[in-house]
């Protein structure tokens, strides 16, 4: 009865489905045993590559984790430092997370998991050649993220602190997405 409403996310993790609702998250084992972690809704959660014993989430009012303990995954903590909301981030080669909200922007995150906060954040939008301030979504793409924003894909070149348009990518589509304002 605890999955009742809105389903936001499914996934399969570790011989397990994690399923983020509007009431919480719901994980059922391959053996059919169910157990419910009641939040105010869950997006999304995301595997780490770089922490296999963590996942981290976000619900309706901020990321948190999930810890393996014992063969079980359970809620861990907050993530402190940073309350924003989305379902929209991924993991970058260097364990460090890009997060987008859609209105408010993208946000380039460091976070200690052991601790469960925020050891950097760093704020891009256009002054780092973005199109826009919103809108900037990651997206995982042949082995690194890559950024889908109203003006078409775009890459981040950390040396540069710079985002570029990519350009053989974006002429693969019939038009360019039109500019928003």
């Amino acid at each position: 009865k605890e999955m009742k409403g809105q389903m936001w996310y499914l996934k399969k993790h570790d011989g397990q489905l994690f399923c983020c609702a509007d009431r919480g998250l719901g994980i059922i084992s391959e053996n059919g045993s169910f157990r419910f972690i009641p939040l105010n809704g869950v997006w999304k959660i995301l595997p780490l590559k770089s922490q296999k014993d963590y996942l981290l989430a976000c619900s309706y009012d901020r990321l948190f984790l999930l810890k393996k303990q014992m063969g079980r995954w359970d809620f861990y903590k907050w993530v402190e430092g940073f309350k924003e909301s989305s379902k929209m981030f991924e993991e970058a080669k260097d364990g460090s997370i890009w997060f987008s909200h859609w209105i408010k922007g993208l946000f380039r995150l460091k976070i200690d998991y052991d601790e469960g906060k925020i050891i950097s954040q760093q704020f891009l939008s256009k002054g780092n050649s973005f199109p826009y301030d919103w809108g900037n979504t990651p997206i995982p793409f042949d082995g690194k993220i890559i950024f889908s924003t109203a003006a078409g894909f775009y890459s981040f070149d950390d040396y540069e602190g710079k985002a570029q348009a990519i350009d053989s990518l974006n002429a693969m589509f019939c038009s360019k997405p039109t500019s928003a304002s």
